[in-house]
C-alpha cells in the first residue's frame, strides 16, 4: 500500500469513523493501517513487517491466517445461516467440547464478546443469591459495562476508592461494586465481614491479565473458595484472556478448586467474535433459555454457527500434540532473555510467564498485586521500552504493564531478533 492510499484511507476513516479507529485500544502508532498478517507477524502500509506480541490484545493463539480454521469457518459458511428458531450442529458439537474441556463447565451458553460473558455471569449470580453487591479486584479488568468498568489502571492516590474509566457511567450501578486487593485473602474476608450477607459474587482473573501476568497464589486461591462457600457467594474466574491461551483447559485447570461460573472468549476462535459463560447447571439453568428461568439471556448473533464452527477448528488446532508447550517455551525463552540481557546491564527488569501468557516488568520482582506494582515499576522507562521495540518492529503492546502474549507460530528465531532488539534498546536507553 502506497503512502498516498494510506494518507488518503486515514482521512477517509477520520472523516466517518470517530478518531478513525472503532476502538481506543488500537491507537498506537498513530495512523497505523495494517495491510496483511500471517502466522505471527503483521506488515504496515509501508511494507514494514513486525515481530507480533500483541496477537489483537490475545485472540490469536494459532496465527493470522491460520488456513485450516477458515477452511472449517469457510465450509461453515457455506452450510449455515442466522437462523431465528432452535439450535444447529455446530453449536451443539461446541458446548460439548468447552463442557468436556473446562472444569466445572456442566452447562454452557455462547455469547459475542468477554463483556457480554461477564455481565451475564454478574446478573446471573445477583439473581440467583438475591444480592446486589460484587467484589472486583484492584486492577482486574472484567469488561466495558457500568460495574466493573473501574480501578483497573488507577493512580495510586485513586486505588481502592471509586475509580470510574468512562463518561456517563451510572454511579448507582457502580456503587454496588466493591474493590479489593489481589493475592490478598485476609482483605477480601474483611470486606465479606463489613458486607455481611450482601455479596453476590466475586470475580477475579487468575493471572491478573491487564498487568501482563501476576499468578493467583494457590493458598489464595483456596481461601477464596472456602470463604464463598461459607458466606454464599458465587466464585466467579474471568478466563476471557487466560482461557485458551495459558493452557487447553484454561487457567482453571492449574488450581485444586472449581469456580461456580467461568467466562470464556478471546483465543477459542483465533479472532472470530465469539465468547462463552458456563459452569453449574443448577446456577446456568436460572436463565431464560431454560423453561422457567428468570434470568434474560438473549441476543440476535449469540451462538451463530458460522462463529461456533471456527471456535471448534481453533480448538482442533489447539488440541494438537505440542501446542502449548510450543507456545510457552517462546513466552520462556523471550523471559529469560530479556532477564539475561537486562542483569548483564544492571537493569532492573523482571518477567512472569504462563503458557503464553507474559508480564513485563521494569523492576525487581516478583509481584503479587497492584500495589507492588505502582510502588515498584520505573513506568516511564517501561513504556519508553516498549514504544521504541515497536519502532524497531516488534509490536510490544504500549503501557508500563500491558500484556505480551506468544502464539503457536512464534519461532524461536523470532524469539532470537527479538532479544538481539531488545539488547540493542537495552543499551540505548542507558546512555
Amino acid at each position: 500500500m502506497s503512502q498516498i492510499h494510506q494518507n488518503t484511507l486515514v482521512s477517509r476513516a477520520k472523516a466517518v469513523i470517530p478518531g478513525g479507529m472503532n476502538t481506543n485500544i488500537r491507537d498506537y502508532p498513530v495512523d497505523f493501517v495494517v495491510s496483511k498478517a500471517e502466522g505471527a507477524y503483521i506488515w504496515n502500509q509501508d511494507g514494514k513487517k513486525y515481530i507480533d506480541y500483541l496477537a489483537s490484545w490475545g485472540p490469536i493463539i494459532a496465527g493470522y491466517d491460520n488456513k485450516q480454521i477458515k477452511a472449517k469457518a469457510a465450509q461453515a459458511l457455506e452450510r449455515y445461516d442466522l437462523y431465528g428458531p432452535g439450535v444447529t450442529e455446530a453449536e451443539v458439537a461446541l458446548a460439548e467440547k468447552l463442557c468436556s474441556l473446562l472444569k466445572g463447565m456442566e452447562r454452557v451458553l455462547l455469547c459475542n464478546g468477554g463483556s457480554d460473558a461477564t455481565f451475564h455471569a454478574l446478573r446471573l449470580a445477583r439473581a440467583y443469591t438475591g444480592r446486589e453487591k460484587i467484589v472486583k479486584m484492584q486492577g482486574g479488568f472484567h469488561g466495558w459495562h457500568d460495574y466493573v468498568l473501574m480501578n483497573v489502571m488507577s493512580a495510586p492516590e485513586n486505588a481502592y476508592k471509586l475509580d470510574l474509566i468512562s463518561a456517563g457511567m451510572l454511579k448507582s450501578a457502580a456503587d454496588k461494586t466493591l474493590i479489593c486487593r489481589y493475592n490478598d485473602l485476609e482483605n477480601f474476608r474483611d470486606t465479606c465481614k463489613k458486607n455481611k450477607g450482601e455479596i453476590a459474587a466475586v470475580i477475579v482473573d487468575p493471572c491478573n491479565s491487564p498487568f501482563g501476568c501476576i499468578k493467583m497464589h494457590d493458598d489464595y486461591a483456596s481461601g477464596l473458595r472456602k470463604i464463598c462457600d461459607e458466606e454464599g457467594i458465587i466464585l466467579i474466574f474471568d478466563e476471557v484472556v487466560t482461557g485458551f491461551r495459558v493452557a487447553l483447559r484454561g487457567a482453571v485447570s492449574l488450581f485444586d478448586i472449581t469456580p461456580d461460573l467461568i467466562c470464556i472468549g478471546k483465543g477459542m476462535a483465533n479472532g472470530f467474535p465469539i465468547a462463552a459463560v458456563g459452569g453449574k447447571a443448577e446456577l446456568m439453568n436460572h436463565f431464560n433459555t431454560n423453561p422457567g428461568g428468570k434470568v434474560a439471556y438473549q441476543a440476535t448473533y449469540y451462538g451463530h454457527p458460522l462463529l461456533a464452527a471456527a471456535s471448534l477448528a481453533t480448538i482442533e488446532v489447539a488440541e494438537q500434540p505440542g501446542f502449548y508447550e510450543h507456545m510457552s517455551a517462546m513466552a520462556e525463552r523471550l523471559c529469560k532473555g530479556l532477564e539475561g540481557i537486562a542483569g548483564k546491564m544492571g537493569i532492573p527488569f523482571c518477567t512472569e510467564h504462563q503458557g503464553g501468557l507474559i508480564g513485563l516488568f521494569w523492576g525487581e520482582g516478583p509481584f503479587s498485586n497492584y500495589d507492588e506494582l505502582v510502588t515498584k515499576i520505573d513506568q516511564k522507562a517501561s513504556d519508553d521500552f516498549r514504544h521504541r521495540m515497536i519502532d524497531k518492529g516488534y509490536y510490544f503492546p504500549i503501557g508500563p504493564w500491558k500484556r505480551l502474549v506468544t502464539m503457536n507460530n512464534h519461532r524461536e528465531a523470532d524469539i532470537d531478533e527479538t532479544l538481539a532488539a531488545a539488547e540493542e534498546t537495552f543499551k540505548e536507553m542507558k546512555k
